[in-house]
């Protein structure tokens, strides 16, 4: 019976050290830390920012562009996510602009001269 006890009480320590690895978040777009959260926040501040400069290049009205600001945000069961604040923006914003007007070129027109 003492050998049972004791292989039973090894096994339970062994259970135990191994559920004590790092501890991973439920699903993706949760994270541990703070700092994880807002590299990611800041990932996607960037690629918002670089969204916007390729839409007014080709010509997208401001109305329409990406429009937010990411943010880590604590969750109840003690994770992070980001999550965007569109405080500010108008509700066209990342719609498809119906009416884009691309910027004019300084290129001569085919068969003519520049104006």
């Amino acid at each position: 019976m003492k050998k049972l006890i004791n292989l039973f009480a090894i096994s339970m320590l062994i259970l135990l050290a191994g559920c004590h690895s790092d501890r991973r978040p439920p699903q993706p777009g949760l994270y541990n830390t703070k700092a994880e959260a807002q590299a990611e926040a800041d990932r996607v501040n960037a690629l918002t920012q670089r969204e916007r400069a390729m839409g007014r290049a080709v010509g997208i009205h401001e109305q329409y562009l990406a429009c937010g600001t990411a943010k880590p945000v604590r969750t109840a069961n003690g994770y992070w996510l980001v999550e965007t604040d569109k405080t500010g923006c108008p509700p066209t914003a990342g719609e498809e602009d119906p009416n884009p007007q691309p910027p004019h070129s300084s290129k001569s027109k085919p068969g003519g001269t520049n104006p």
